[in-house]
């Protein structure tokens, strides 16, 4: 699990949704310094282990995610807030 606060002053969490067999692996984006995390979105949705992830904020506001992938390689990701916030889905629904 990674977690940090953004540009934004909104915290951003990292995690996996199985932390056991760490499968899948989702943002969650909170307003509230961590009340609540109405926004999450999936990064990874298929089997396979995604660990270590980590995230930091360039000063463009673009996120940067890596994480080990499938235990062969590390894996970059960028999003934004907007793309976190775009499709979002609550716990039991899927992205």
């Amino acid at each position: 699990m990674g977690a940090g606060q953004l540009n934004s002053n909104r915290l951003l969490l990292v995690y996996n949704d199985d932390l056991e067999s760490r499968t899948n692996l989702s943002l969650a984006l909170s307003s509230d310094e961590g009340q609540s995390w109405p926004y999450r979105r999936k990064l990874e949705d298929c089997p396979g282990r995604f660990s270590y992830p980590a995230l930091a904020q360039d000063p463009d506001g673009l996120i940067h995610v890596t994480y080990t992938f499938r235990r062969t390689h590390i894996k970059h990701v960028e999003v934004n807030e907007a793309w976190i916030r775009e499709k979002s889905w609550s716990k039991g629904q899927k992205n």
